[in-house]
């Protein structure tokens, strides 16, 4: 980075003094003042501009009104038979910039304007003998900014391609490791479970043994989905659909004397995509777990329904009774785990007080992925 401002900043004042020289016209210092004002645009761009998305379209705006300016520019000059060196220095430099930032057909057509004003700058002189000369050294300078600005860009994306590369490997491990150790230990559970619940002849034990093979495969169903999610395994996942939830509602049921109200609302859809689905039971889980340690509630409603905006997927869990925290609030932390890998999808949670004294938990997840 520091070379390339050097490579902008320090010819600036030679071709400033090369026009001074040369020329004593008003029309000169004018290409002068253009041309550091592309000097300093090149300069901003380097340092601000250039991986900042939100703000390519006021440089790609800046970048094509110099254009227009310089062409008009140098236009009245050449008519004159002069020729500015800061205006053409300016517009080489451009010439780089623009191959380093551009990324679409608008920018490389705007890339292309600048290295034929640049090569047509001098053309005024063509019958002075030195015309053509300084026509061929401006494409020369204009093919060596090119060739400049377009290795910058490559390395940068060999960069960022080598990091992403470096962290989807990580994900990978991560998921391999969980795959291997801790589904082998979490499917050793459901087998002791088992064993035991065939031999108990107590019925709660039984009762309780059941339940300690549900919770198991609903976390081996967890783990599936989020293996499946790093791309080790295929993007479906047991459990993760709508009778999945309807389960978790109805454990929840027998636990509390409230009424639990469940309505789904998924027109064309029977299923939830498998990491979605995974982060929908999980937060229904958990708003329920909560509603048990946090509240007396009457009535517990839950809600699976369609957003419009933003489009997706939403989940409600609502109880009128009272609720301690929001997210990630008390000592425990399941929902702010919720939440974390809700926005790893593109979604959001919120849980906190609504109208009437009533509690609320909402997630959102997109249609598709982020």
């Amino acid at each position: 980075m520091t070379r390339l401002r050097r490579l902008v900043v320090v010819p600036l004042p030679l071709v400033l003094l090369l026009d001074l020289v040369a020329w004593a016209d008003p029309l000169v210092l004018l290409a002068m003042v253009l041309g550091t004002a592309f000097h300093v645009d090149a300069e901003l761009t380097i340092g601000a501009w250039v991986g900042r998305p939100q703000r390519r379209p006021l440089a790609r705006g800046w970048y094509a009104a110099g254009l227009v300016l310089a062409a008009a520019l140098g236009t009245v000059l050449a008519l004159d038979g002069m020729w500015s060196a800061t205006l053409t220095w300016g517009l080489v430099l451009l010439t780089g910039v623009g191959a380093w930032r551009q990324r679409g057909p608008a920018d490389r057509l705007l890339v292309g304007l600048t290295v034929l004003l640049a090569v047509g700058q001098p053309v005024g002189l063509w019958y002075e003998g030195i015309g053509p000369l300084l026509m061929l050294a401006s494409l020369t300078a204009c093919t060596v900014s090119l060739a400049i600005g377009a290795l910058v860009r490559t390395q940068e994306e060999g960069v960022a391609a080598a990091a992403e590369l470096m962290r989807t490997q990580e994900r990978a491990r991560m998921a391999a490791d969980l795959h291997d150790l801790v589904a082998h230990e979490v499917t050793g559970i459901v087998v002791l479970a088992q064993a035991a619940g065939a031999v108990s002849s107590d019925p709660r034990s039984a009762e309780a043994l059941a339940r300690i093979e549900r919770s198991a495969h609903e976390a081996l169903s967890e783990i599936r989905a989020l293996v499946a999610q790093s791309g080790e395994a295929p993007a479906s996942a047991p459990g993760a659909g709508l009778a999945a939830l309807h389960d978790v509602a109805e454990r929840f049921a027998t636990t509390t004397d409230a009424r639990v109200d469940v309505e789904i609302d998924l027109p064309g859809s029977a299923e939830a995509p498998g990491a979605a689905g995974a982060v929908l039971q999980r937060a229904l889980t958990e708003s329920l777990t909560n509603v048990h340690r946090h509240a007396r509630p009457t009535v517990v409603l839950v809600r699976l329904d369609r957003t419009m905006d933003p489009e997706g997927i939403r989940l409600l869990v609502r109880n009128d009774g009272v609720a301690a925290g929001g997210v990630g609030a008390g000592n425990g932390s399941g929902l702010a785990r919720v939440r974390h890998r809700a926005e790893l999808l593109g979604g959001s949670l919120r849980a906190g007080a609504a109208p009437g004294g009533a509690w609320e938990t909402e997630l959102i997840l997109p249609r598709e992925g982020p």
